[in-house]
């Protein structure tokens, strides 16, 4: 028995073109399910290397300019 807008049909009573249609509504349906996962889990990673990238331009800058860090630290210490 499979269940079409409320209703209840019998699987084995369907025309070979409905099983088609049911067998290839529920691929999709699985597939959509994938998909989603996947974008999901590409997003998460786009983040993830986002804030690294961010994490390590700012050492990048740490090193390219060595006498702001200097000053920053002795207006730490004059403080």
């Amino acid at each position: 028995m499979i269940t079409i807008n409320n209703k209840e049909y019998d699987e084995a009573k369907l025309s070979d073109k409905a099983k088609v249609a049911v067998n290839q509504l529920q691929v999709l349906r699985t597939r959509k399910a994938q998909l989603t996962l996947e974008y999901q889990n590409q997003d998460i990673l786009q983040k993830h290397y986002s804030l690294m990238l961010e994490d390590e331009l700012k050492q990048e800058e740490k090193k390219v300019n060595p006498k702001e860090a200097k000053v920053e630290l002795n207006q730490e210490e004059i403080k």
